[in-house]
């Protein structure tokens, strides 16, 4: 076994997860660092240890989420409205895993600029 699949075993243990949600995880944190959004991964963990307590990997993987819908839908490109629509309609708990419905980080693109524009087409349907 190497290092990593040492410690993929170890964090699929102690989160009581499988290491496909461990690269969903990974997928998540390389998608915000690509849009120029870098989390606090100590932070997350203390405050779903304040909630649960206990650290909960699907409550880490929806606070990762939530951060960077949060990061994206607060830059200076949609009006209050439109924001006021994504955070009443985003659930970081839909999504590929576990729904038929793909929220929009899911399909967003490599860019920040991407992510943004499939946030906008987002507010488009929603206003239907």
């Amino acid at each position: 076994m190497d290092r990593i699949e040492m410690y993929e075993s170890i964090l699929t243990s102690v989160l009581h997860c499988g290491w496909l949600d461990l690269q969903t995880l990974e997928n998540y944190i390389k998608k915000g660092e690509a849009w120029g959004i870098y989390l606090d991964i100590d932070e997350i963990a203390e405050n779903v240890i304040d909630l649960y307590g206990k650290l909960e990997f699907n409550e880490i993987l929806y606070g990762i989420m939530e951060a960077i819908f949060n990061n994206l839908v607060e830059s200076e490109k949609f009006t209050d409205n439109e924001r006021e629509l994504l955070y009443d309609n985003f659930s970081p708990s839909l999504n590929f895993c576990d729904s038929w419905f793909n929220n929009p980080l899911d399909e967003a693109g490599n860019t920040r600029e991407e992510a943004i524009q499939k946030l906008k087409e987002w507010v488009k349907e929603l206003k239907k």
